[in-house]
């Protein structure tokens, strides 16, 4: 495969916060998925559900972004990355 021929990734990304949250991480990691979904990658994100800064504001448990699958979790991500559930997303989603 040459340089101007890539392969489509299917790619997860998991953290605490994510679009809209205006937290560095969140900017930073709304940057990077949506360039790689430009670039013709199935991005999928992790994320929590609350405002980082206003943990009354919940964000929509499932949305599309610019290409992006956004599906975020009531509970802190640090706690559920280690469960049983995100092995079972990661296998439903074939990451």
């Amino acid at each position: 495969m040459g340089l101007s021929q890539t392969r489509r990734v299917r790619v997860l990304l998991i953290n605490q916060v994510f679009h809209p949250d205006p937290q560095a991480t969140s900017q930073y990691l709304s940057s990077l998925a949506e360039e790689l979904a430009t670039r013709g990658h199935e991005v999928t994100v992790l994320t929590g559900s609350r405002d980082y800064d206003d943990p009354e504001r919940l964000y929509p448990r499932r949305e599309t972004w610019r290409g992006i699958e956004i599906i975020r979790r009531h509970a802190k991500i640090a706690k559920y990355a280690s469960n049983d559930e995100l092995k079972a997303l990661i296998y439903q989603r074939g990451l």
